[in-house]
């Protein structure tokens, strides 16, 4: 690519400042166009050196004006939610001025209208990759890790797809994680966690169950939240996927459920309503003794499975800027190839971890183990499930397997 310039979506956000903190330290010499509606005074100060210029846009109401800056970008990276809101829109200029796309989507019928565009994306000669975030984003590629490894070792000619591999993805997060845009998301997650479901779900629909994280987090009980990976697993790879998610305190995760229930029967007139009242509760009221947030996901072939532990003090805001910037300069370096509207599961998982050590060397503790009927066996390494064995067998699990 020739122009080296990237547009931030949501610049003014936290996920969004971060990242274009990212993004001059790993290349200071990239040009940043940062937009949001509005900027504080610290952030284009902290922003004064020449290498970005902020614009002041409301890019569902202007699209016309976003879609004329987009035309002198490379790279379009979207940190601005909702998606189900927000994401139609940006990709819409992205398409008009036929500049590549990133984002951290994380609605799953977000994704499935952004995926509706893979055709005109290739007509357009756009590469568009979305949900290139933490979760989605590392989960997928995880899972799509440990899928491979199981299946090279399955008898020769049976397909990934066909291999019969279930994924259970499961994640909490601290309190202090949840601020007005994530409960909106968390309102849309719980509204969209059941297919089909014409209601507002109740607590016992969403299947609570504890799960087991590292020590010290323990067990939580996560409930099933409407999130893009049981989607894009089971279109990309054949992988029955489930995921549960909600935050170190379980009764968080439960008032923010009934908060949002009492929006959606009327009770109260709106979300901002509701967040006005959680914002008041306890949990923004007292030190936050769990900084931790964790993550656990079990991918299982038969009887043979493997199991990834997480367990980090890293922001959200971190844990999801350094993903979307590594896939954001994938782009922009032409490692890169495939027009099209993409999830995840098309990125190499050698390449794209390369990069994101490159963008920040992390801080969490990722630890991997061999499991046998579900339960933990031996550690190995992470670098031990990519590399090649030689089985003769079809089926490349490339990412792009029953994608379309």
């Amino acid at each position: 690519m020739s122009k080296g310039q990237i547009a931030v979506i949501g610049a003014a956000g936290s996920q969004g400042s971060q990242a274009i903190d990212y993004l001059l330290n790993t290349s200071p010499s990239l040009q940043v166009l940062a937009v949001d509606r509005e900027f504080s005074w610290v952030q284009r100060n902290h922003w004064s050196n020449g290498s970005v210029r902020c614009v002041s846009l409301d890019v569902v109401a202007e699209q016309e004006k976003l879609t004329e800056l987009f035309a002198v970008i490379d790279v379009v990276a979207n940190f601005a939610g909702p998606f189900f809101k927000i994401g139609p829109a940006v990709m819409e200029a992205a398409l008009r001025s036929r500049t590549h796309y990133i984002d951290i989507c994380d609605d799953w019928d977000a994704m499935e209208q952004l995926m509706a565009q893979h055709t005109r994306a290739q007509e357009q000669g756009v590469i568009a990759v979305t949900g290139a975030g933490a979760a989605p984003g590392v989960t997928n590629l995880l899972v799509k890790m440990a899928a491979e490894y199981l299946h090279r070792q399955n008898p020769p000619g049976l397909a990934l797809a066909a291999a019969g591999i279930k994924a259970d993805i499961c994640w909490c997060a601290p309190p202090r994680d949840l601020t007005a845009g994530i409960f909106e998301h968390m309102y849309h997650c719980f509204e969209t966690a059941i297919a089909g479901l014409d209601e507002f779900p109740q607590w016992q629909q969403l299947q609570p169950r504890r799960v087991e994280f590292p020590e010290a987090l323990g067990a939580v009980e996560l409930v099933q939240l409407g999130h893009p990976e049981p989607y894009t697993l089971k279109r990309c790879l054949g992988i029955d996927a489930n995921l549960l998610g909600g935050f170190t305190d379980a009764e968080l995760t439960r008032e923010a459920w009934r908060l949002c229930r009492e929006v959606h029967q009327g009770r109260l007139a709106s979300i901002a309503d509701a967040w006005d009242q959680l914002s008041k509760s306890r949990w923004f009221n007292q030190a936050d003794s769990t900084p931790y947030s964790g993550m656990v996901i079990d991918v299982q072939l038969q009887q043979r499975g493997i199991r990834f532990e997480n367990q980090t003090t890293i922001s959200m805001e971190q844990s999801t800027a350094v993903p979307a910037v590594a896939v954001a300069l994938m782009a922009l370096s032409g490692q890169l190839q495939e027009t099209g509207v993409w999830s995840p599961e098309i990125l190499d998982p050698t390449t794209f971890f390369t990069t994101a050590s490159s963008v920040s060397p992390g801080g969490g503790q990722l630890e991997c183990y061999a499991t046998a009927d579900g339960r933990k066996q031996e550690q190995i390494s992470i670098r031990s499930l990519l590399a090649p064995v030689e089985t003769g067998g079809s089926g490349s699990g490339s990412g792009r397997e029953g994608e379309l």
